[in-house]
């Protein structure tokens, strides 16, 4: 567990850096106290008062009332050091034992503390009374000494001197000075450790004239603050001296895992501690769908419809979410398929009892469902904007409890209208916001009290009501009426007592008289039950279709209807063919085996009839060699066997058989005859059975033959069976889902898997299932009240104080102090938790009002969070929240609005870098990190886009059309968004996406007067087109505060903000007013709108119908950032409108728009009474001069009639403008005073008026001799005011710094002979002269 400890000690101390950067002093006991005063004994003596005081109140509450008379006495002994602790705690009487030990530890802590904290100086608000300091000293009180440990700077005090001295707002003062800001917090977090408080605030102030080159005894405040020159001394812990919510709970989430040695597995995978390997979101098989539809108005996309099924597989899962992109729509159907999950577990235990846990469990009863809480679902965000808004839309839109629902009358933001909230008004924490400044806009109409982040001091935080009935003295009272409670919207103490006094606790009354017929649990039970059965059938055709497709796509079968019926048609075909094939194989089978029969018979007789001859021919070969032998015999009797034969015995034999040799010769000579005959029939039958022997191999391989014809035929007939059966199924799979989906199947037949899912009757059917479950909750409550109502009872109460107040209480009977919960009280606690989710199924509150007083430390508490804008959170702040959940899901981009840290980058790099090493303190540091990056790494599933691998990308776009959301598809997603709709051109302008190139001059304190006036035009321009209610649906974002709060007084009803206040906002209409006028002399402040994608990202994305550009285009181009880019873009794909721009005159269409026109042209001052004036008013009624001609002859009259001064700008100077007669007047004039100014020059910047025929021959192409004595003769006249400054691309004419002409036109050197079209304008707004005579002419 090394890891983890190591790396919350980081968190901590980077969580302890964000706030004292930027503390308020929240000690109420803190004392004051002189800086000379905070010596060695000075300090210890209050020190041991301190400890005193606080031990004693801590023992006075737990004494027998006996005690208390000497409690004081032993105490003091006690704090003296004179006993010890045990023969403190053995000296008193306790009315009871329990939690003794955790007192004696709290005493000991007291006692053993030695550190404090001073704050100097001090401001002090005066409105709401809250204290604030400059500097924190955290200091220890030594054995004989002082010790100085760190000193820090409040950054938001610092940035609000700077403010008031420099008389900016205070966010622009974080973007002028930032990084001054950051310098100065670095450089005395450097500071080594001192002794004297005194003496290392002077070393601070130093530190200070380096930075700002200025002494900080200059810096006053004024209005309601006040800088107090005193100190304030606090001996409480950093806990209870600077606010630390984050921190206290990854203190107890860091002891509980040491003491347990458990550490849950969202933990371990979000840190990076876990063996996992991410798995390609394209590497993961599709093959099913989820169950639950929020809505049955639209389907989802294809990478929506993947991730709610990966949600439910995932440990931690990252969505990066694109403006626009369904990120809501997307958590949204993650709730609803996870209710009907819930559903089902729940009905497969519907008739299950509840178990009372008796006594030693405190009386709680445990559902069939194991207490195990799952299906539990937190939204929470450090920006309660989003989750308001989807806990509101939840509210109105769910029909849960519907009847109860309807008796509560709400507003907007969730209040009785009705309630007295005066009377429990939550406690306010000081701001250094500018007073009064309020976002009185839709965006903001929802009623809540709960600040983005829980130290609501930071001047960066927008103010809080006093009230919320001040509040609807702005705003008319909106009332909402909501259908159901399916959101639980929790939150910070004055929304959790709204909770339970307007919702939580009616409804337990609301339960208790509240009966379920049997006929209505059978109609809820049997509705669900038949539309989960549709479901799962539905879902089975669509699997069954899917799988069985692909099989015909990979055999490249043609899948259209008609083929589909052409192929069923052929296989019959084909099966009956095969019969009538099989028929006659079989037939030929039959009659071979009977050839081979006959075959076997005959070969049989053959053989049998070749044995009897050859047997006979033996007993033939063998009588005929007796016949030789007797012969040979016969014919050896001679002599005397021949005479007396009658003697010999064999003789005799021969003689009775034979009766002569020749007798036997011929014997033998028949049977030679005889075995001849044989032998012929004996070759005759071999033969034969040779035949036949032939005839069974010939017989055999035809029989062969035909097995192997009939095998195949068998084969055939079988595949041909199963394709039909098969297509038989498909076509059945067809039918099934065309009735279902009542939709014709040419029309989806070869959709994607996820678009025949997300067929309109299939996600239809899906939110009636999800209906249908929330009424199949509502009925398992009505049957279980009773468990259910005593389970809600013990798990929030309410208790009233003696001062009036009331406490609301979680699980205050699982009490268990500072110590991790054992097992089974643990288990009690999520049996709890359970019943309470079972009544409100999510519940929507902050990170930072996720704390264990509501929630508490328990792992796998709840089963799902689903975190939204991470993006802008800080990492750790989900820590201690994902201790408690067994997955999450976060939904964000890193490419919108960053997290708001005090700390400077690289501040805690060194330290950290040799505890962590230098390759975890590169993964985990918290500089440039959102919990989206680290949740981007921990993803069980990731998406490649290029080099980068991360989240899930949502990437079909919905809001914006494409022109204007080109900026950030190209720019800043790598063109990974798919841009749902077309661009519509038939709008104000022309064009979706516009610029203006207004040129106004910033003022120090950023804002830009000429800019609000184009953005007033055209508003107005757009209230004449389409009607006064369109200012609903217009925004003004810029950079600046100060601009933002200068457009929410001059243009009211339209909302108005920094890009801040439109996060996650939309509008049809948005104008971006860019405010800066020159990028080379503020850097800072363009790097500030464009140096990051971010700020120009979330302004584009805003706009779905339109985006107008409203600023400095030539200075927004020399960015050379994302400012230029985006100019870039406009020019592209829409339309660019300037006076300034010379391509832009020689298109000069936009002359003729008189739209365009009034908001180039600014606020017209009337024609004035001078002779100027009542000239121009007759010459040019519409301030337009559109032909050389006109230009030339009001060039000419002007310069009679000036006054005061001329200033001409014009690339050439010819003969033909500049007459004698013109030379003559010019004269006249500057005798007469009269400031004539001109300005020329083309190109050749290295000519002078010192070589006038070097400056001819280079930069004048034609009449050379005659443009060099019209220039001598103009620098006669004027010397100095006749300037060579090329190049000069701005033409331009201003009379009496009154009298503006800017346009097309070379002024002295275009006569007006030519036919060539020239276009001017008169413009008479003082805020563009003074721009122009700034940058132009000075």
């Amino acid at each position: 567990m090394g890891d983890i400890h190591q790396l919350i000690e980081y968190f901590e101390d980077y969580d302890f850096y964000d706030n004292v950067l930027s503390a308020e002093v929240r000690d109420k006991e803190a004392k004051d106290i002189l800086l000379e005063k905070c010596d060695f004994a000075n300090v210890s003596s209050r020190l041991n008062k301190w400890k005193l005081e606080n031990i004693v109140h801590i023992l006075k509450s737990r004494v027998s009332p006996g005690q208390k008379s000497k409690l004081k006495a032993v105490v003091e002994e006690y704090v003296g050091h004179k006993i010890s602790i045990e023969e403190l705690f053995g000296q008193l009487a306790f009315r009871s034992s329990h939690f003794l030990q955790e007192v004696k530890r709290d005493v000991n802590a007291i006692e053993q503390n030695s550190r404090f904290f001073v704050f100097y100086p001090v401001i002090l608000n005066r409105k709401k009374g809250t204290q604030q300091p400059l500097f924190t000293f955290s200091c220890e009180c030594m054995e004989e000494a002082l010790q100085i440990q760190k000193a820090f700077v409040n950054r938001n005090v610092l940035t609000l001197m700077l403010s008031q001295k420099m008389d900016m707002d205070l966010s622009d003062v974080k973007t002028s000075y930032g990084k001054k800001i950051d310098e100065m917090a670095s450089a005395v977090d450097a500071l080594h450790p001192s002794s004297l408080i005194s003496e290392m605030y002077q070393i601070i102030c130093g530190e200070f004239r380096h930075v700002f080159r200025e002494d900080l005894a200059e810096y006053r405040l004024s209005g309601e603050w006040q800088l107090l020159e005193k100190a304030i001394i606090s001996f409480q812990s950093s806990e209870a001296v600077i606010e630390n919510c984050f921190r206290d709970e990854m203190e107890t989430m860091k002891r509980f895992i040491s003491q347990d040695d458990i550490l849950p597995e969202t933990v371990k995978q979000y840190t990076g501690l876990a063996d996992y390997r991410p798995q390609n979101i394209d590497e993961v098989p599709f093959d099913g769908s989820y169950l639950g539809s929020y809505q049955d108005k639209y389907p989802l996309n294809q990478k929506q419809w993947k991730l709610v099924q990966l949600a439910n597989q995932s440990k931690i899962l990252c969505v990066e979410g694109p403006p626009g992109t369904g990120k809501t729509t997307l958590l949204k159907e993650i709730i609803a398929d996870t209710m009907v999950r819930k559903a089902d577990v729940l009905l497969s235990v519907w008739d299950q009892p509840w178990t009372d846990m008796g006594k030693e469990g405190k009386d709680i009863s445990r559902s069939p469902l194991g207490g195990e809480n799952l299906y539990s679902i937190i939204i929470s965000s450090t920006n309660k904007k989003p989750i308001d808004n989807i806990g509101i839309e939840m509210l109105r839109e769910l029909p849960f409890f519907s009847e109860y629902a309807g008796t509560i009358h709400v507003t907007a933001g969730g209040e009785n209208a009705d309630h007295d909230r005066g009377e429990q008004k939550e406690e306010k924490k000081g701001t250094l916001e500018e007073t009064g400044k309020r976002a009185g806009s839709k965006i903001y109409k929802e009623l809540d009290s709960e600040p983005d982040k829980a130290s609501d001091s930071r001047p960066d935080k927008e103010p809080k009501r006093e009230s919320d009935r001040e509040f609807h003295k702005e705003h008319q009272e909106e009332k909402a009426e909501y259908s159901g409670i399916f959101c639980a919207r929790l939150g910070q103490a004055k929304r959790i007592e709204d909770f339970y006094l307007l919702v939580f606790q009616p409804f337990l009354a609301y339960l208790e008289g509240k009966e379920i017929t049997a006929e209505e649990e059978k109609a809820a039970k049997d509705s669900y039950v038949e539309l989960r059965a549709k479901m799962e059938h539905i879902n089975h055709s669509i699997s069954g279709f899917l799988s069985l497709r692909d099989t015909y796509r990979d055999e490249s079968t043609a899948l259209s209807p008609g083929a589909l019926d052409e192929r069923q048609k052929a296989l019959v075909k084909e099966s009956e063919q095969l019969a009538i094939e099989n028929e006659m194989y079989q037939r030929n089978s039959r009659d071979i085996q009977e050839q081979q029969e006959d075959n076997e018979s005959q070969k049989k007789r053959l053989n049998d009839a070749l044995l009897v001859e050859e047997n006979e021919n033996s007993i033939a070969k063998e009588q005929l060699r007796k016949l030789y032998s007797d012969l040979e015999e016969y014919e050896s009797v001679t002599g005397i066997k021949k005479l007396f034969g009658f003697l010999f015995p064999r003789v005799r034999e021969i003689r009775a058989v034979y009766g002569s040799a020749h007798q036997i010769r011929d014997m033998i000579e028949e049977e030679k005859g005889r075995c001849s005959s044989r032998e012929a029939r004996m070759n005759q039958l071999r033969q034969d059975v040779s035949q036949a022997e032939e005839s069974r191999a010939r017989l055999s391989a035809e029989a062969e033959k035909v097995q192997k014809q009939l095998a195949f035929n068998c084969s055939m007939v079988e595949q041909n069976q199963k394709e039909r059966e098969k297509l038989k199924e498909f076509l059945g799979y067809i039918t099934e889902l065309e009735q279902a989906v009542q939709v014709p199947v040419a029309q989806w037949m070869d959709l994607e898997a996820y678009e025949i899912y997300t067929l309109k009757e299939v996600y239809k059917l899906r939110n009636r299932l999800f209906l249908a479950a929330l009424s199949l909750f509502e009925c398992y409550i009505f049957l279980h009240k009773k468990p259910i109502l005593n389970n809600l009872k013990l798990l929030f109460t309410k208790k009233d104080g003696d001062d009036g107040n009331s406490f609301y209480n979680w699980c205050s009977i699982l009490y268990n102090g500072d110590a991790p919960y054992a097992a089974k009280r643990a288990d009690l606690v999520r049996t709890l938790w359970e019943t309470f989710f079972m009544c409100f199924p999510v519940v929507t509150t902050t990170l930072h009002s996720f704390r264990k007083s509501v929630f508490a430390m328990v792992p796998d508490l709840f089963d799902m969070m689903l975190v939204d804008e991470s993006g802008q959170i800080v990492p750790y702040y989900v820590l201690a929240p994902l201790y408690r959940m067994r997955r999450a899901v976060f939904v964000g981009d890193v490419n919108q609005i960053e997290p708001i840290k005090n700390v400077p980058a690289g501040l805690l790099k060194t330290k950290y870098t040799q505890r962590l090493g230098e390759e975890q303190y590169k993964r985990f540091c918290l500089d440039d990190a959102s919990v989206q990056s680290y949740a981007g790494r921990a993803s069980d599933f990731c998406e490649t886009v290029g080099s980068r691998r991360g989240g899930v990308i949502l990437n079909e776009h919905r809001r914006c059309e494409p022109a204007i959301m080109a900026f950030s598809n190209e720019l800043v997603y790598e063109h990974v968004l798919e841009i749902i709709g077309e661009d519509n051109h038939n709008k104000l302008f022309g064009s979706n996406l516009v610029a203006f190139d207004i040129r106004g001059l910033k003022a120090a304190q950023h804002y830009n007067r000429a800019e609000i006036q184009a953005c007033k035009e055209i508003i107005r321009l757009f209230v004449e087109k389409y009607g006064e209610e369109v200012k609903q649906d217009i925004g003004i974002i810029t950079p600046f505060s100060k601009q933002a709060s200068m457009l929410q007084k001059e243009i009211q009803d339209v909302e108005s903000g920094t890009v801040h206040v439109f996060q996650g906002a939309e509008k049809k209409y948005i104008l971006f007013s860019c405010v800066v006028d020159d990028a080379e002399k503020t850097p800072g402040l363009y790097n500030f709108i464009g140096g990051k994608c971010n700020l120009l990202n979330v302004a584009f994305s805003r706009a779905k119908e339109q985006f107008i550009f409203v600023g400095n285009l030539q200075a927004a181009e020399c960015s050379g950032n994302y400012l230029k880019e985006a100019v870039r873009i406009i020019r592209r794909d829409g339309k660019i409108f300037s006076f300034f721009d010379t391509e832009c005159f020689t298109r000069g269409d936009f002359l003729a728009d008189e739209t365009v026109m009034r908001v180039l042209s600014g606020k017209q001052t009337c024609f004035g009474s001078d002779q100027i004036g009542k000239y121009l008013n007759q010459k040019i009624p519409h301030n337009i001069i559109d032909t050389s001609q006109l230009h030339n002859e009001i060039l000419n009259e002007i310069l009679s009639m000036a006054s005061s001064s001329i200033h001409i700008i014009s690339p050439w100077i010819g003969r033909n403008v500049v007459t004698d007669d013109m030379l003559t007047t010019i004269r006249t004039k500057t005798e007469d005073g009269v400031k004539i100014h001109i300005i020329f020059g083309y190109k050749a910047k290295e000519c002078s008026l010192a070589d006038i025929d070097d400056l001819v021959r280079r930069d004048v192409s034609w009449n050379r001799e005659a443009a060099a004595q019209a220039i001598r003769g103009l620098l006669e006249i004027l010397g100095e005011d006749l300037e060579y400054l090329p190049p000069s691309h701005v033409k331009l004419l201003l009379a009496d710094d009154r009298y503006l002409f800017i346009g097309s036109l070379n002024w002295l050197f275009n006569s007006g002979k030519t036919a060539q079209k020239e276009i001017s304008c008169l413009v008479t707004n003082l805020d563009t002269i003074q721009y122009v005579k700034k940058k132009f002419l000075s």
